[in-house]
């Protein structure tokens, strides 16, 4: 089969805007970024066959070290796989040329995990989800902060987004940090998000999502400097006792399965695993 692949900021942006909201095959990163907005940018590219697009995938990266795959889609009853393939490769020789090591995808569903194989990429992660139920609320507010000092939980303000950033390239590893865009666009998506302040200083923050009655933790971190003084439990403390009070009647949250500090305050507030995993897939694209 016989394709031409172009940039996707340097094709015609409607006809591909309808290809996006067309009824295709599809895989979708879990993004708070909209692929309309991930086509005019770098490692996003669109292939045709006969002058017609048939297969778009963008592989976008997060930071200098590592990109994610943020979407694919193709047309249905055609070679998903040869187009995918077809894809990747082109994204990847265009990661090679930025050196930026790392390429990252969720999964699911399990169509995508069997590209992904075939491609060499490995699992190098679980991610697990958690629930609380108001009936499970565990009231466990232990803190040492700072001795005598006092500190603030507050909603978090566009003007606080500098000082969450610079937490969060701080707090996560490579792969798990949010750029500033994808962070921005996080926080326009959150229903509540707060800050936990000392003399002013923003030390940790949280934002999450609401899907129906549905609370959905999306980020949550604290500064390393200040790990082992009970931040994060009096942060979701406030965070529960606020959103079971708006009438939600779940909170949920994804964790890595090795995360054993998270994993352990998580269940000490009454949270529950799932037996739900979503593998995470890498590819060292240096090698």
């Amino acid at each position: 089969m016989s394709f031409s692949i172009y940039p996707s900021s340097e094709f015609d942006l409607l006809s591909q805007y309808e290809f996006l909201n067309s009824n295709h095959l599809r895989y979708k990163h879990l993004d708070w970024v909209p692929e309309k907005q991930r086509l005019i940018e770098p490692f996003a590219f669109t292939l045709l066959k006969n002058n017609e697009i048939t297969g778009m995938l963008s592989c976008a990266a997060e930071s200098d070290q590592a990109a994610w795959l943020r979407y694919f889609i193709c047309r249905r009853n055609i070679d998903y796989a040869e187009v995918f393939n077809t894809l990747i490769k082109t994204a990847v020789t265009s990661l090679i040329n930025a050196r930026i090591p790392h390429l990252y995808a969720l999964g699911l569903p399990e169509w995508f995990s069997r590209l992904l194989i075939n491609q060499q990429f490995t699992i190098k992660h679980q991610i697990i989800s958690l629930h609380l139920d108001p009936s499970n609320q565990i009231k466990n507010l232990k803190t040492n902060i700072i001795d005598d000092t006092t500190f603030n939980i507050r909603t978090m303000t566009h003007d606080d987004l500098i000082s969450v950033f610079q937490i969060d390239q701080r707090a996560f590893e490579t792969q798990w940090q949010l750029g500033l865009i994808n962070l921005k666009a996080c926080f326009r998506a959150s229903k509540i998000s707060l800050v936990l302040t000392w003399q002013n200083e923003v030390l940790a923050y949280l934002m999450s999502e609401q899907y129906f009655d549905i609370q959905h933790i999306s980020r949550l971190a604290v500064d390393p400097a200040f790990h082992g003084k009970g931040i994060a439990n009096c942060l979701l403390n406030t965070f529960i006792n606020e959103t079971l009070n708006n009438g939600v009647s779940q909170i949920s949250v994804n964790t890595n399965d090795d995360n054993t500090p998270g994993l352990a305050l998580y269940q000490s507030l009454g949270f529950v695993k799932s037996d739900e995993r979503i593998p995470v897939y890498a590819l060292s694209v240096l090698q």
